[in-house]
């Protein structure tokens, strides 16, 4: 998983300025550069505990955030389970990163691909974009 490079924006939230590029049982997920995330969706006063900006949720979030906008080939259950095992590469504890995955599975589904991020992008990215999901990564361009 290559970090992703980010950039804040005015309304809160962070767009990507590369594409972040992940490797998923033998498939290339990709975050096109341009890309707009709030990271994760955490009320502030769980923020303590539960921190939208934690290195070992930066990451994971930016790729569950763009698989629950705009990919076209990954289902719901198949990105809250890459964001979980997301969490555990980046070195979060199996408790912790547990209780991400249930607060996705419990809270996500309103957001799935209903979510204001997928009008946000609308038009923004092209149909190549938008699979999200790549068998090989040079056809990036």
């Amino acid at each position: 998983m290559t970090e992703p490079c980010l950039i804040p924006t005015k309304d809160n939230r962070f767009k990507t300025c590369d594409n972040m590029i992940v490797h998923v049982n033998d498939e290339f997920h990709v975050v096109p550069r341009g890309f707009k995330t709030d990271l994760a969706s955490i009320p502030r006063f769980m923020w303590p505990v539960f921190s939208p900006g934690d290195y070992d949720v930066i990451a994971p979030a930016v790729l569950h955030d763009w698989h629950y906008c705009c990919s076209k080939e990954v289902d719901r259950l198949k990105a809250d389970d890459i964001f979980y095992y997301g969490l555990r590469w980046h070195g979060m504890g199996m408790f912790k990163a547990l209780m991400y995955y249930f607060a996705v599975r419990l809270g996500g589904a309103s957001s799935y691909k209903y979510g204001s991020a997928m009008h946000e992008h609308e038009g923004q990215f092209d149909k190549a974009e938008l699979q999200g999901v790549y068998e090989d990564v040079n056809r990036l361009g």
